[in-house]
């Protein structure tokens, strides 16, 4: 039971809305390069989870992301890392905001930007009234997100064809950022090793990391083959459309949970962050779900971009300073972990200038 608790901890913290693009990216991208960013970055992801959490065995105490950056890379370290988790989150509320915009206008009779500010009003007062009720769901959101995934592809089976599958664009390296952010979920790590316990830790990781992997390929596989190049940046408008009224209303019923989950998560946490670096109440709330706002109003490139850029910037510069971190945790760390991960220095290397590679594509 501990080992579930864990493993749904981290499938329902990497598993979000990022889903929902990786259709998008893919069928631009051509099904090879999709799934095989899928897969490499799955692997890659699987690995930077394992480096850091034996990062997180071979430290004492109970400490997040932040503060084992701080320990192990200084002060500079910490700054980046805290960099990493601004763009991200930011970058998340944006893309959520735009997507639930896109989802709502095919559920109601409103634009996407009428869609668009009614729920970002209503998510943004969720979280400053401090209903954290839905955490007690997690696994049940997990169940459900699978159930969804699963349903697509019973369902949509008769509307695939296989013409609908490019092998291979010009544009192979489009899904990269995209499928980054989608794979993000490592700062959950310190919170799964107290849910799942010490012995079941590297279980979890493992399990938790390779879920993912397997859903999303399996989802962008049944989406192109649906949609083809009509697919569209938030997945389940396009099939929806394709399987009738009953597909719009569950698979974009199901993208407005996983959007406005993910929403308020990360509102939840960037808010409690402001009020622990000495924020008021007011200033946290405003620095929270205004920034966002100013960047929607002022520079929105669209679902997708906004996921790629979220993915290229956060999941780069925190997936260098992990490896990093893992590094210098096998000499400096204070107790002995309850697993070692045998990885050879060129491998760390590797993993480091991909993500190097990925930053630069935005520089």
């Amino acid at each position: 039971m501990k080992l579930w608790k864990g493993v749904a901890m981290l499938v329902g913290t990497i598993i979000g809305a990022g889903i929902l693009g990786i259709p998008y990216v893919t069928a631009k991208a051509g099904i090879v390069a999709g799934l095989g960013w899928i897969l490499l970055l799955g692997m890659v992801f699987l690995t930077v989870n394992l480096c850091f959490g034996e990062v997180i065995a071979r430290t004492k105490g109970h400490h997040h992301i932040v503060s084992l950056c701080n320990r192990y890379l200084g002060r500079y370290g910490k700054w980046v890392m805290a960099l990493s988790f601004l763009v991200g989150t930011y970058g998340a509320l944006v893309a959520y905001t735009i997507g639930e915009g896109e989802v709502l206008a095919q559920l109601l009779p409103i634009s996407p930007l009428q869609a668009s500010m009614i729920f970002y009003v209503i998510a943004s007062l969720v979280v400053l009234g401090g209903m954290r009720w839905f955490e007690r769901f997690e696994s049940f959101f997990v169940m459900l997100l699978l159930a969804v995934v699963l349903l697509t592809i019973v369902v949509g089976l008769p509307y695939a064809s296989e013409a609908n599958l490019t092998p291979l664009s010009e544009h192979w390296f489009l899904p990269y950022g995209v499928i980054v952010f989608a794979y993000m979920g490592m700062g959950i790590l310190p919170d799964v090793r107290q849910s799942a316990g010490k012995k079941m830790f590297k279980t979890a990781i493992v399990w938790g990391s390779l879920i993912p992997m397997a859903v999303y390929a399996a989802f962008a596989l049944i989406v192109v083959a649906i949609t083809g190049t009509a697919t569209t940046q938030v997945a389940t408008v396009g099939v929806g459309r394709v399987l009738g009224s009953t597909g719009i209303l569950v698979l974009n019923g199901f993208a407005v949970i996983a959007m406005a989950t993910s929403f308020v998560g990360l509102g939840f946490a960037l808010r409690e962050i402001m009020i622990e670096a000495g924020y008021s109440n007011l200033k946290s709330g405003l620095l929270t779900f205004g920034i966002p706002l100013l960047i929607f109003f002022g520079a929105n490139e669209g679902f997708v971009r906004t996921l790629n850029f979220a993915g290229v910037v956060s999941g780069g510069l925190a997936g260098i300073l992990i490896m990093a971190m893992f590094v210098k945790a096998k000499k400096k760390g204070n107790q002995s972990p309850v697993f070692s991960t045998d990885l050879p220095f060129w491998l760390v290397v590797c993993i480091a200038v991909l993500f190097v590679v990925g930053l630069l594509t935005v520089a």
